[in-house]
């Protein structure tokens, strides 16, 4: 993460950026040191994915840093391209079992794609090539009941088995052992 003096970890690094065509005044947070990117013009050569990169100049979207090499992040549900980010902030963001742990919650409902305001499919994007395994009930309890009673009432096959939609949950998942074994339990007690 950023090590930027007034920015906790909780505060994605693309927030305290400039957003493209910012009226003259407008400058990055003070607690910046680096200078802000030039901004970038509707789309331009290249689409939107190239106005994204302009944008972001090289830099992670969640942590800041500049690394040899950034990754495309898009939405796996709609395909549509997020943003770019450092290969460790892309596992982070893919393997936070909550999804409001921060700073990947603020990333994800602000992510460059919306400053920007642009967006764009992924290039390899697939209807239904992606899958969540789903290890642990969801944070809400409310959605975790309505989760737990679907799998009760449909208990879910091995991990191996094929992905399926949970009601409540964007995606397909495969269940874990964790949440199947939970799921019989609770079944069990009824």
């Amino acid at each position: 993460m950023d090590s930027t003096p007034g920015r906790g970890p909780e505060v994605p690094a693309c927030h305290e950026w400039t957003p493209p065509g910012a009226p003259g005044g407008a400058t990055r947070a003070p607690a910046s040191a680096a200078a802000p990117p030039a901004p970038v013009p509707a789309a331009g050569p290249g689409g939107a994915l190239a106005a994204i990169r302009r944008w972001q100049d090289g830099r992670c979207a969640v942590c800041g840093l500049r690394p040899a090499r950034l990754v495309v992040d898009h939405h796996h549900v709609s395909g549509l391209v997020r943003g770019l980010l450092c290969e460790s902030c892309n596992v982070a963001e893919g393997r936070r079992t909550s999804y409001y742990a921060e700073p990947y919650a603020s990333y994800r409902r602000r992510p460059p794609a919306l400053i920007v305001g642009l967006t764009e499919r992924y290039p390899h994007w697939r209807p239904n090539a992606y899958h969540y395994v789903l290890g642990d009930p969801p944070d809400d309890p409310a959605l975790a009941a309505r989760v737990l009673g679907h799998l009760i009432r449909h208990p879910p096959r091995r991990p191996t088995g094929r992905p399926v939609e949970i009601p409540g949950l964007p995606g397909h998942y495969l269940v874990g052992d964790e949440m199947r074994r939970l799921a019989e339990r609770l079944a069990a007690e009824a």
